[in-house]
């Protein structure tokens, strides 16, 4: 979660858009520091035009969130595409160029991203005309995501460089491509596109509705649509960053929440400010029974964007009058009053309060999710949908607060995160976030390190975000901090203002081994008082560290990637070390590491349907897998129930590795000109040559060993059965192949 700390609207040659905490600088990659082009993705065929169609008969059907973008899911990591090459300067750099062809702008989100100290990382049309960057390590958070507003025009270069020393810190994993069909920059600037019968919030009437104003946020949510939400209060009045809006909306972890986005007059209508942006949530709730969905912001609320919490309210009975706050097809932000009563009414399968017409405005797509406030401008509910318009302003309905409260669990309903104390009040007002309402309120904000794994390390260096929400000012506090109970005390002095948060480095510890290891930090004794609310005081990890080595296998599905799994298994006892189960695997480029003990290994791929990864009309899938010197090790995907690869990590095991029958393998099996003969690294300096029988027992062919991987030229021989003996130290081994 980080603040933008500034947007330059329009294009300008060689002008950088800063989205996110950015350094600047300029890409090396624009300034003729690199050698060659970046190598090129491009995008499946869209057609603008059907899109639009598309979200036009929507909105004829009450849809009221506005898509700016289609997502292409994918799965791009910095092992399976890009390229590198060393920069004169003797940085490594990474470079990758997205194509979409109709493409008005494009944006990036990455599931995984983490950037070590000295990494930059930049996004930029390729004719240089739109950059947003550096972005380094400040961006990284703790859920260790990233998303990109959009950049301007069709083609889009990613770029990231890094001290040679620094690559293996790297974590980078581009998930998802968004296509916009829609001009992004002009939607936030084309006030002629919501209805001309919205009101500015700054115009008289949204004079009462101050608080209200500043509660509301733009989202980008799912990062492909615009809806619109309201930062909601709890009863600990404890200012945590919740906001309310719909499910329909599909938040996700890596959304981009604006606030304050309002022309700064009545009319005519003027660009407002687009400055005040926050990225990154936790999703707490959601649910489609009342089409509401509540997250939760990855940092609280900045302190200079001067948010309001809103109170709430879980009342039964339809209020005389009702006021909606939202941003109406991504434009700034208006508000709606309906002022002759509203019904209870089941729409879409969902528990709605039904607006039955606006006297003064109302919503459009990009509004879904937005707030609707009773007479004590208490929210009661958030926009699911509705056909009113500037020409035909009837039949709105919201989601209720009232609906949402209970559910079957604490991600189904509202009560255990608006409830927090379970006071059970039917009702609550709201407050400033930036106004503290306790004296001693000390927050443990993030835990930077540990991370989630680790590999044969035996020590880290603890890092954690500590936030003073209390009014004031934090003088001392004991950190407790360890794995399980183990715990150690961590003495700081010093004064930390109201709403300023520090990185607290702490001294090294011993990192055990296991799986899921509980790291836990702990806040205690705030200025030698009792903390208001301690809730906020802990922070907890899982934490799996292993001895090993740290081994990969980049997977590729076919288009079936139900059908398949994996798992490495113990060739001693049959254990197995890893799985991931059949239907578990995601469908496009993927990366699993392991850490792996020494011993004798066999990694095991299988497909359901009977017929393999590879190839035809299931598509073309394959999987590699690599050791610790990033070395292959194996490799295939054409094969039908099951591939085996069998495989040693350290020097041990070899007579036991060849005694497994998976010890070689040839493929294709059938083959037609060419076979594959596999065996393990670790098998070469035993195995000699390979000889070719017919079914006579005559040799046809025969070969020096030279590679694990060896080629042979099976195109002259006569159709039918062979077998393919290797020699080794340890004994001959024979398989059966057939020549088509």
């Amino acid at each position: 979660m980080k603040k933008f700390l500034s947007v330059l609207w329009g294009v300008m040659l060689a002008l950088a858009i800063h989205a996110q905490p950015s350094t600047g600088g300029y890409p090396l990659g624009l300034g003729g520091k690199l050698s060659g082009k970046a190598p090129i993705i491009e995008l499946p065929q869209v057609s603008n035009a059907e899109l639009l169609e598309q979200d036009r008969l929507n909105a004829l059907s009450g849809e009221k969130s506005l898509r700016f973008g289609l997502d292409f899911p994918v799965n791009y990591t910095l092992e399976n595409s890009g390229h590198w090459q060393t920069a004169a300067n003797g940085r490594l750099v990474w470079r990758l160029e997205v194509r979409s062809a109709s493409a008005r702008n494009l944006n990036f989100v990455f599931d995984q991203f983490r950037l070590p100290a000295g990494a930059r990382f930049f996004v930029y049309a390729a004719d240089g005309t739109h950059i947003l960057g550096a972005f380094t390590e400040a961006n990284n958070n703790r859920l260790h995501n990233f998303a990109t507003l959009p950049v301007k025009g069709n083609r889009v270069v990613l770029e990231l460089s890094v001290p040679e020393e620094l690559r293996s810190e790297l974590v980078f994993r581009l998930s998802s491509i968004v296509h916009g069909y829609r001009d992004f920059y002009k939607e936030l600037k084309d006030f002629e596109d919501s209805g001309e019968c919205n009101n500015n919030v700054v115009c008289p009437e949204g004079e009462p509705w101050q608080d209200q104003i500043r509660s509301s946020v733009m989202l980008l949510s799912g990062n492909f649509r615009f809806c619109s939400g309201a930062a909601i209060n709890n009863t600990s009045n404890d200012g945590t960053p919740y906001i309310l809006t719909a499910d329909h909306c599909e938040p996700s972890p890596t959304d981009i929440f604006m606030f304050n986005y309002f022309s700064p007059v009545c009319t005519p209508n003027q660009d407002g400010n687009t400055t005040d942006v926050m990225q990154g949530c936790i999703i707490r709730a959601r649910n489609p029974a009342s089409d509401f969905a509540l997250v939760e912001l990855l940092e609280p609320f900045e302190p200079a964007y001067n948010v309001f919490l809103s109170g709430w309210s879980r009342q039964n009975d339809p209020p005389d009058s009702t006021t909606g706050i939202h941003h109406p097809r991504g434009d700034v932000m208006k508000i709606s009053f309906n002022i002759d009563g509203n019904g209870v009414e089941n729409w879409g399968g969902a528990d709605c309060w039904h607006v039955f017409d606006w006297e003064d405005g109302t919503t459009e797509p990009g509004s879904s999710g937005s707030p609707l406030y009773n007479e004590q401008k208490q929210i009661i509910g958030q926009l699911y949908g509705g056909t009113a318009n500037c020409d035909n302003n009837i039949d709105d309905y919201y989601g209720r607060l009232v609906a949402s409260w209970d559910g079957n669990s604490a991600d189904e309903r509202l009560r255990d995160w608006l409830d927090p104390e379970n006071t059970d009040l039917a009702s609550l007002d709201g407050v400033e976030s930036g106004v503290p309402q306790f004296s001693v309120d000390a927050r443990l904000s993030a835990i930077d390190v540990p991370l989630e794994s680790y590999c044969s390390q035996s020590t880290i260096i603890p890092a954690v975000k500590v936030r003073n929400s209390g009014s004031d000012t934090l003088f001392s506090f004991t950190l407790s901090y360890g794995f399980g109970t183990d715990l150690q005390n961590f003495d700081w002095n010093g004064a930390l203002a109201t709403n300023a948060q520090i990185t607290l480095t702490l001294p090294e510890l011993a990192l055990p081994l296991g799986a899921n290891l509980s790291f836990s930090a702990n806040i205690l004794n705030p200025n030698n008082a009792v903390d208001a609310v301690p809730a906020n005081n802990v922070l907890q990890r899982n934490v799996d560290s292993r001895e090993g080595r740290m081994y990969r296998l980049n997977l590729n599905t076919d288009f079936y990637p139900e059908e398949t799994g994996f798992s490495i298994e113990n060739v001693e006892n049959d254990s197995i070390l890893f799985e991931t189960a059949t239907g578990a695997v995601p469908e496009g480029q993927n990366v699993y590491r392991f850490c792996m003990p020494d011993g004798c290994y066999r990694f095991v791929i299988t497909d359901e349907a009977g017929d393999g990864i590879c190839c035809g009309f299931s598509g073309n899938g394959s999987f590699m897998l690599q050791n610790n010197l990033n070395q292959p090790i194996g490799s295939g995907g054409q094969f039908q129930d099951s591939d085996t690869v069998l495989f040693c990590v350290g020097n041990v095991g070899i007579e036991q590795l060849w005694s497994q029958s998976a010890a070689i393998r040839v493929f294709p099996n059938p083959a037609a000109t060419q076979l594959n003969l596999q065996l393990q690294s670790d098998l070469l300096g035993h195995v000699s040559r390979y000889t070719v029988f017919d079914i006579t027992g005559k040799a046809v062919m025969t070969e020096r060993i030279q590679d694990a991987l060896q080629l042979i030229d099976i195109a002259q021989l006569s159709s039918g059965l062979y077998l393919l003996r290797v020699d080794s130290d340890l004994g001959p081994k024979t398989i059966r192949f057939v020549k088509q």
